[in-house]
């Protein structure tokens, strides 16, 4: 997917739209830094989000990710913690601690 406005690609792999990227049929993959599968509302550098209609490249038709629910729910569960309040409790702080530990994220 290419993000003209805010110059900036990512990839896509074929889901079931219901957890795609914009009801698209193909979920978000952020490849410059570690993320989760399906998670679009990071920053991009000096506070930009993904706001544009990407302009979708497509390489192949491929297999379908069909066991994506988990990284999509994962994915959620992030992004609520993103958006909270700087200060959680112990329960929210072990979530995102797990969340990074199992994606990679620094």
């Amino acid at each position: 997917m290419r993000f003209s406005a805010e110059n900036h690609m990512t990839v896509g792999i074929k889901c079931p739209v219901e957890y795609s990227f914009r009801g698209s049929g193909y979920c978000f993959i952020e490849s410059t830094k570690g993320s989760i599968v399906t998670d679009d509302q990071g920053d991009y550098g000096g506070d930009t989000t993904l706001s544009s209609n990407p302009e979708l490249i497509f390489i192949s038709d491929g297999r379908s990710f069909d066991s994506v629910k988990q990284e999509y729910d994962d994915a959620r569960a992030w992004q609520q913690i993103r958006s909270g309040p700087e200060v959680v409790d112990a329960k929210t702080y072990a979530e995102y601690k797990e969340l990074k530990r199992k994606y990679g994220i620094p």
